[in-house]
Protein backbone atom coordinates (compact mmCIF):
# COMPACT_ATOMS: atom_id res chain seq x y z
CA UNK A 1 0.00 0.00 0.00
CA UNK A 2 2.95 2.34 0.79
CA UNK A 3 4.81 1.54 -2.52
CA UNK A 4 1.34 1.96 -4.56
CA UNK A 5 0.96 5.42 -2.83
CA UNK A 6 4.42 6.56 -3.41
CA UNK A 7 4.12 5.77 -7.27
CA UNK A 8 0.99 7.94 -7.30
CA UNK A 9 2.54 10.68 -5.76
CA UNK A 10 5.26 10.69 -8.10
CA UNK A 11 2.94 10.36 -11.11
CA UNK A 12 1.07 13.57 -9.51
CA UNK A 13 3.86 15.12 -9.09
CA UNK A 14 5.20 14.94 -12.74
CA UNK A 15 2.00 16.05 -14.10
CA UNK A 16 2.36 19.61 -12.23
CA UNK A 17 5.96 19.82 -12.33
CA UNK A 18 5.40 19.38 -16.73
CA UNK A 19 1.82 21.69 -16.65
CA UNK A 20 4.18 24.22 -14.28
CA UNK A 21 7.54 24.48 -16.36
CA UNK A 22 7.58 24.75 -19.53
CA UNK A 23 10.10 23.18 -22.31
CA UNK A 24 14.03 23.14 -22.11
CA UNK A 25 16.41 22.52 -25.26
CA UNK A 26 19.39 22.44 -25.73
CA UNK A 27 21.66 21.53 -29.07
CA UNK A 28 20.97 17.81 -28.53
CA UNK A 29 17.31 18.06 -30.01
CA UNK A 30 18.75 18.70 -33.38
CA UNK A 31 17.96 15.10 -33.94
CA UNK A 32 14.53 14.87 -31.98
CA UNK A 33 10.96 15.58 -32.78
CA UNK A 34 9.80 19.02 -31.77
CA UNK A 35 6.00 19.23 -32.54
CA UNK A 36 5.69 23.21 -31.27
CA UNK A 37 7.25 25.93 -33.98
CA UNK A 38 7.81 29.08 -32.22
CA UNK A 39 6.83 32.41 -33.15
CA UNK A 40 8.13 34.99 -31.05
CA UNK A 41 11.53 34.52 -29.45
CA UNK A 42 13.81 36.98 -28.21
CA UNK A 43 17.51 35.94 -28.10
CA UNK A 44 20.08 36.84 -25.47
CA UNK A 45 22.99 35.51 -27.51
CA UNK A 46 24.54 37.56 -30.39
CA UNK A 47 25.67 33.99 -31.93
CA UNK A 48 22.17 32.78 -31.94
CA UNK A 49 20.90 35.71 -33.26
CA UNK A 50 23.34 35.80 -35.58
CA UNK A 51 22.26 32.01 -36.59
CA UNK A 52 18.45 33.27 -36.73
CA UNK A 53 19.60 35.62 -39.60
CA UNK A 54 21.48 33.16 -41.12
CA UNK A 55 18.28 30.95 -41.28
CA UNK A 56 16.12 33.59 -42.70
CA UNK A 57 13.83 33.55 -39.47
CA UNK A 58 14.57 37.19 -38.24
CA UNK A 59 10.93 37.55 -38.63
CA UNK A 60 10.51 35.49 -35.30
CA UNK A 61 13.11 37.41 -33.83
CA UNK A 62 11.00 39.93 -31.35
CA UNK A 63 14.47 41.19 -28.91
CA UNK A 64 18.03 40.51 -28.94
CA UNK A 65 20.72 42.58 -26.80
CA UNK A 66 22.67 45.64 -26.88
CA UNK A 67 25.53 43.04 -28.05
CA UNK A 68 23.68 41.36 -30.70
CA UNK A 69 25.14 43.75 -33.87
CA UNK A 70 25.26 41.74 -36.87
CA UNK A 71 23.89 41.41 -39.44
CA UNK A 72 23.46 45.43 -39.98
CA UNK A 73 19.72 44.53 -40.28
CA UNK A 74 19.82 43.28 -36.31
CA UNK A 75 19.64 47.42 -35.29
CA UNK A 76 15.94 47.26 -36.29
CA UNK A 77 14.96 44.50 -33.71
CA UNK A 78 14.33 46.40 -30.34
CA UNK A 79 16.85 45.30 -27.48
CA UNK A 80 15.79 44.30 -24.25
CA UNK A 81 19.27 45.02 -22.66
CA UNK A 82 22.92 43.86 -22.12
CA UNK A 83 24.52 40.80 -22.63
CA UNK A 84 25.58 40.72 -19.25
CA UNK A 85 23.04 38.71 -17.06
CA UNK A 86 23.30 41.62 -14.41
CA UNK A 87 21.98 44.00 -17.11
CA UNK A 88 19.12 42.01 -18.26
CA UNK A 89 15.53 42.20 -16.18
CA UNK A 90 12.81 38.94 -16.40
CA UNK A 91 10.31 41.77 -16.82
CA UNK A 92 11.84 43.40 -19.86
CA UNK A 93 12.39 39.86 -21.56
CA UNK A 94 8.57 38.91 -20.88
CA UNK A 95 7.22 42.10 -22.00
CA UNK A 96 8.05 40.91 -25.71
CA UNK A 97 5.93 38.06 -25.13
CA UNK A 98 8.11 35.61 -26.24
CA UNK A 99 7.20 31.93 -25.94
CA UNK A 100 11.07 30.93 -26.94
CA UNK A 101 14.07 32.66 -25.15
CA UNK A 102 18.00 31.60 -26.44
CA UNK A 103 19.97 31.78 -22.94
CA UNK A 104 23.80 31.45 -22.91
CA UNK A 105 24.80 28.75 -20.19
CA UNK A 106 26.69 29.97 -17.34
CA UNK A 107 25.66 33.68 -18.47
CA UNK A 108 22.11 33.38 -17.93
CA UNK A 109 21.23 30.32 -15.61
CA UNK A 110 19.42 32.68 -13.08
CA UNK A 111 16.75 33.07 -15.97
CA UNK A 112 16.14 29.69 -16.80
CA UNK A 113 13.62 28.50 -14.34
CA UNK A 114 11.65 32.23 -13.86
CA UNK A 115 10.88 31.73 -17.55
CA UNK A 116 9.61 27.93 -17.47
CA UNK A 117 7.51 29.10 -14.52
CA UNK A 118 5.67 31.73 -16.72
CA UNK A 119 5.96 28.99 -19.78
CA UNK A 120 8.06 30.22 -21.86
CA UNK A 121 10.41 28.06 -23.55
CA UNK A 122 13.91 28.09 -22.80
CA UNK A 123 16.99 26.98 -25.31
CA UNK A 124 20.49 26.91 -23.27
CA UNK A 125 23.53 27.74 -26.05
CA UNK A 126 26.51 26.06 -25.10
CA UNK A 127 29.31 25.30 -27.77
CA UNK A 128 31.99 23.85 -27.23
CA UNK A 129 33.29 22.38 -30.37
CA UNK A 130 32.52 22.65 -34.08
CA UNK A 131 30.10 20.03 -34.10
CA UNK A 132 28.52 21.05 -31.11
CA UNK A 133 27.71 24.37 -33.16
CA UNK A 134 26.39 22.51 -36.09
CA UNK A 135 23.89 20.83 -33.72
CA UNK A 136 23.26 24.02 -32.29
CA UNK A 137 22.24 25.78 -36.39
CA UNK A 138 20.31 22.06 -36.78
CA UNK A 139 18.28 22.84 -33.52
CA UNK A 140 17.54 26.42 -33.62
CA UNK A 141 16.21 25.67 -37.37
CA UNK A 142 14.07 23.20 -36.04
CA UNK A 143 12.59 24.97 -33.30
CA UNK A 144 11.95 27.92 -35.91
CA UNK A 145 10.90 25.51 -38.89
CA UNK A 146 13.80 25.97 -40.59
CA UNK A 147 14.96 22.54 -40.55
CA UNK A 148 16.19 22.44 -44.54
CA UNK A 149 17.71 25.65 -44.64
CA UNK A 150 19.29 25.09 -41.49
CA UNK A 151 20.64 21.70 -43.33
CA UNK A 152 21.72 23.96 -45.80
CA UNK A 153 23.60 26.07 -44.38
CA UNK A 154 25.29 23.65 -42.39
CA UNK A 155 26.87 21.81 -45.73
CA UNK A 156 27.94 25.48 -46.96
CA UNK A 157 29.94 25.94 -43.76
CA UNK A 158 31.31 22.19 -44.18
CA UNK A 159 31.85 22.53 -47.54
CA UNK A 160 33.85 25.89 -47.15
CA UNK A 161 36.30 24.43 -44.56
CA UNK A 162 36.55 21.37 -46.78
CA UNK A 163 38.15 23.64 -49.45
CA UNK A 164 40.74 25.38 -47.20
CA UNK A 165 41.95 22.42 -45.59
CA UNK A 166 42.75 20.48 -49.08
CA UNK A 167 44.54 24.16 -50.40
CA UNK A 168 46.39 23.86 -46.87
CA UNK A 169 47.32 19.94 -47.66
CA UNK A 170 48.12 20.80 -51.12
CA UNK A 171 50.60 23.81 -50.18
CA UNK A 172 52.31 21.23 -47.25
CA UNK A 173 52.52 18.09 -49.93
CA UNK A 174 54.21 20.66 -52.13
CA UNK A 175 56.49 22.22 -49.30
CA UNK A 176 58.15 18.91 -47.57
CA UNK A 177 59.87 20.94 -45.16
CA UNK A 178 57.16 23.12 -44.14
CA UNK A 179 56.18 22.40 -40.28
CA UNK A 180 52.44 23.43 -38.74
CA UNK A 181 52.75 27.26 -37.69
CA UNK A 182 52.91 27.70 -34.08
CA UNK A 183 49.98 30.09 -32.70
CA UNK A 184 49.65 32.09 -29.32
CA UNK A 185 45.56 33.07 -29.13
CA UNK A 186 45.59 36.33 -27.13
CA UNK A 187 42.44 36.43 -25.39
CA UNK A 188 43.88 39.15 -22.60
CA UNK A 189 46.89 40.42 -21.59
CA UNK A 190 46.75 41.52 -18.48
CA UNK A 191 47.17 38.70 -17.36
CA UNK A 192 47.69 37.01 -20.05
CA UNK A 193 44.70 34.09 -20.85
CA UNK A 194 45.01 32.16 -23.86
CA UNK A 195 43.00 29.07 -25.28
CA UNK A 196 43.36 25.65 -24.26
CA UNK A 197 42.93 22.39 -25.74
CA UNK A 198 38.98 22.15 -24.79
CA UNK A 199 37.90 25.43 -25.96
CA UNK A 200 35.97 26.24 -29.26
CA UNK A 201 38.78 28.37 -31.13
CA UNK A 202 41.80 25.55 -30.19
CA UNK A 203 39.54 23.33 -32.89
CA UNK A 204 39.42 26.34 -35.56
CA UNK A 205 43.44 26.48 -35.10
CA UNK A 206 43.78 23.07 -35.72
CA UNK A 207 41.24 23.22 -38.94
CA UNK A 208 44.02 25.60 -40.66
CA UNK A 209 46.57 22.76 -39.80
CA UNK A 210 48.13 24.79 -37.36
CA UNK A 211 49.66 24.38 -33.09
CA UNK A 212 47.96 25.99 -30.43
CA UNK A 213 51.00 26.32 -28.41
CA UNK A 214 49.17 25.97 -25.27
CA UNK A 215 46.88 22.91 -26.14
CA UNK A 216 48.27 20.70 -23.79
CA UNK A 217 46.26 22.53 -21.04
CA UNK A 218 42.81 21.36 -20.88
CA UNK A 219 41.30 24.22 -19.96
CA UNK A 220 39.53 26.05 -22.09
CA UNK A 221 40.64 29.39 -21.24
CA UNK A 222 43.95 29.12 -19.26
CA UNK A 223 45.99 31.73 -17.47
CA UNK A 224 49.90 31.84 -18.63
CA UNK A 225 52.80 33.53 -18.10
CA UNK A 226 54.79 35.73 -20.04
CA UNK A 227 58.10 33.33 -20.04
CA UNK A 228 56.17 30.56 -20.98
CA UNK A 229 54.67 32.61 -24.30
CA UNK A 230 58.59 32.87 -24.73
CA UNK A 231 59.24 29.29 -23.92
CA UNK A 232 56.84 28.38 -25.94
CA UNK A 233 57.95 30.25 -29.21
CA UNK A 234 55.11 31.05 -31.24
CA UNK A 235 54.97 32.16 -35.04
CA UNK A 236 52.12 33.74 -34.97
CA UNK A 237 50.30 35.78 -32.59
CA UNK A 238 46.68 36.38 -33.24
CA UNK A 239 44.67 38.48 -31.36
CA UNK A 240 41.02 39.63 -31.66
CA UNK A 241 40.31 43.31 -32.12
CA UNK A 242 37.97 44.75 -30.38
CA UNK A 243 38.61 47.91 -31.04
CA UNK A 244 41.95 49.78 -33.13
CA UNK A 245 44.55 48.81 -30.43
CA UNK A 246 47.80 49.56 -30.31
CA UNK A 247 50.13 46.46 -29.31
CA UNK A 248 53.41 46.99 -27.29
CA UNK A 249 55.27 43.76 -26.45
CA UNK A 250 57.45 43.27 -23.29
CA UNK A 251 60.58 43.82 -24.33
CA UNK A 252 61.37 39.95 -23.54
CA UNK A 253 59.17 38.92 -26.82
CA UNK A 254 61.76 40.58 -29.31
CA UNK A 255 63.06 37.12 -30.23
CA UNK A 256 59.68 35.49 -30.44
CA UNK A 257 59.22 34.22 -33.96
CA UNK A 258 56.01 35.76 -34.22
CA UNK A 259 57.52 39.31 -33.00
CA UNK A 260 60.62 39.06 -35.10
CA UNK A 261 59.13 38.45 -38.43
CA UNK A 262 55.65 40.99 -37.67
CA UNK A 263 53.32 37.91 -37.90
CA UNK A 264 50.81 39.50 -35.35
CA UNK A 265 47.16 38.59 -36.94
CA UNK A 266 44.69 40.47 -35.93
CA UNK A 267 40.71 39.24 -36.60
CA UNK A 268 37.30 41.43 -35.57
CA UNK A 269 36.53 39.57 -32.59
CA UNK A 270 32.84 39.23 -33.65
CA UNK A 271 34.22 37.10 -35.99
CA UNK A 272 36.69 35.29 -34.18
CA UNK A 273 35.34 34.61 -30.23
CA UNK A 274 31.31 33.84 -31.44
CA UNK A 275 30.18 30.67 -32.18
CA UNK A 276 28.21 31.27 -34.95
CA UNK A 277 28.54 30.49 -38.72
CA UNK A 278 30.68 33.32 -39.33
CA UNK A 279 33.27 31.10 -37.49
CA UNK A 280 34.16 29.56 -40.49
CA UNK A 281 35.27 32.94 -41.73
CA UNK A 282 37.66 33.13 -38.85
CA UNK A 283 39.65 30.03 -40.38
CA UNK A 284 39.25 31.44 -44.36
CA UNK A 285 41.55 34.86 -42.62
CA UNK A 286 43.89 32.07 -40.65
CA UNK A 287 44.88 30.31 -43.43
CA UNK A 288 45.08 33.62 -45.78
CA UNK A 289 47.47 35.12 -43.03
CA UNK A 290 49.21 32.03 -42.47
CA UNK A 291 49.66 30.58 -46.10
CA UNK A 292 48.49 33.03 -48.26
CA UNK A 293 45.37 31.21 -49.61
CA UNK A 294 43.00 33.16 -51.51
CA UNK A 295 39.29 32.28 -50.28
CA UNK A 296 36.75 33.32 -53.59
Amino acid sequence: MKNLKQTIFSLVFLFVISNIFSQIYDSSFHNKLIEKKYLRVVSLSPAITEIIFSLNANHLLFARTDFCDFPEETKNIPSCGGFDGKTLSLEKIISFSPDLVFVVRGMHDHLIKPLQKMKIAVYVSEVNTIENLFYEILSVGKLLGNDETAVNYCNDLKSRIRIVKDKISKITLNEKNINKPKIFWQVDYSPYITVGKNSFINEMIECVDAKNIFSDIKNAYPIVSEESIVVRNPDAIIIPNYEELKIVFPKSWNNINAVKNNKIIFIDASISTRSSGRFVECIEIMANQLYGIENK
